[in-house]
């Protein structure tokens, strides 16, 4: 199964945000539990985390944290195309989630499934997306 996780699961994981954060914590440790999932991010993803933490984490212990995350996840670049296609498709009417949509897509492993707390962002997805109690509820 692989696995492609929105920004705000990665910003759940490194945060102290009680229910969000457990549920992040619960969805990566059931994945990794199985050893069979390979889990997916954006490069986008990984900046807008760094963005968002960096105003309530020390900056190295972030970075550190970051880098460790980076052994769990692997970590795909937007490319030109997934950003030409994100501004194009008017179907998404948030361009980030579209970005990562158009990010997810191209992944060769084909991706199975985009974890989000943010499921109504993603109505347009051909990708299935669950949030984490869903998850969870079905893979857990």
């Amino acid at each position: 199964m692989n696995v492609f996780l929105d920004t705000n699961i990665l910003i759940d994981f490194l945060s102290n945000r009680w229910l969000f954060s457990e549920m992040a914590k619960r969805v990566l440790m059931t994945l990794e539990s199985k050893n069979e999932p390979s889990f997916y991010s954006s490069t986008h993803s990984y900046a807008t985390t760094y963005y968002v933490l960096k105003k309530v984490y020390p900056e190295q212990d972030l970075r550190k944290s970051l880098i460790k995350l980076s052994g769990l996840v692997e970590i795909i670049g937007v490319n030109h195309l997934a950003l030409l296609n994100a501004l194009k498709d008017i179907s998404f009417n948030d361009f980030e989630d579209g970005l990562q949509f158009h990010t997810a897509k191209r992944i060769p492993q084909n991706i199975d499934i985009i974890i989000s707390r943010n499921k109504k962002d993603f109505k347009s997805s051909s990708i299935r997306v669950l949030a984490p109690d869903e998850f969870l509820l079905e893979f857990g």
